[in-house]
């Protein structure tokens, strides 16, 4: 199976995939799939000092971890630089319903601007970065969405 492994922090153009074998599922464990990629941008920003001045908005973490090893932004934040942040208040099933239904009542579709296979997961980074993809960046396992 490929994999991103970040053993540091990095700039998008130095992400690579690595070959791990797919691991043996003891009695009792479950192998779960996981079809998503995403860096802290937040972090990624003032660990490598890439900013001066301006705002940086820390917008949330996923998968339930509220503490990063090793990163506490007021210690890496450059001088001129405001750290605000955003929390989400878990929206229930009923609002999401009710996105969904909107969304279809409109018929809104999200605009994608570009997909990616994942093999070229240091591209789709690099491009969301650069912001030079107008609409959602795509990234798939096997080519299609």
């Amino acid at each position: 199976m490929k994999a991103v492994v970040l053993n540091n922090v990095t700039k998008a153009s130095d992400i690579t995939l690595t070959n791990f074998p797919v691991p043996k599922i003891k009695p009792g464990w479950v192998l779960v799939k996981i079809k998503a990629f995403g860096l802290n941008h937040s972090e990624q920003i003032l660990r490598l000092s890439e900013i001066q001045g301006g705002i940086v908005c820390n917008t949330g973490i996923l998968g339930g971890v509220y503490v990063l090893n090793n990163f506490d932004p007021i210690k890496f934040i450059p001088n001129g630089v405001y750290l605000s942040s955003f929390f989400s208040n878990y929206p229930t099933q009923e609002t999401i319903n009710y996105i969904y239904s909107f969304l279809a009542e409109h018929k809104l579709i999200p605009y994608v601007g570009k997909v990616f296979p994942f093999s070229e997961i240091a591209k789709a980074c690099i491009a969301m970065d650069s912001g030079t993809v107008n609409g959602k960046i795509v990234v798939t396992m096997n080519g299609s969405i």
